[in-house]
């Protein structure tokens, strides 16, 4: 749970880039096989802020970078 706290800290802070937050991302998908069916399901949870917040980022470099 400490490990689960702690990554989803990292990923929440608002300066961190998407290259520095990789190791907690990794720590969070390892925990997504728990056997708890709670800290799978705050994992899944913590994964999908993640997704949300940088596919706005890659979509907006995909559009800058092949759009124009």
């Amino acid at each position: 749970m400490v490990i689960f706290e702690a990554a989803r800290a990292i990923t929440e802070l608002s300066n961190v880039k998407s290259l520095e937050s990789t190791s907690a991302v990794t720590a969070l998908q390892l925990l997504s096989s728990s056997y708890k069916p709670g800290l799978r399901f705050a994992t899944v949870q913590a994964l999908n802020k993640v997704e949300r917040f940088y596919s706005k980022f890659f979509f907006l470099v995909f559009v800058v970078l092949f759009m124009s």
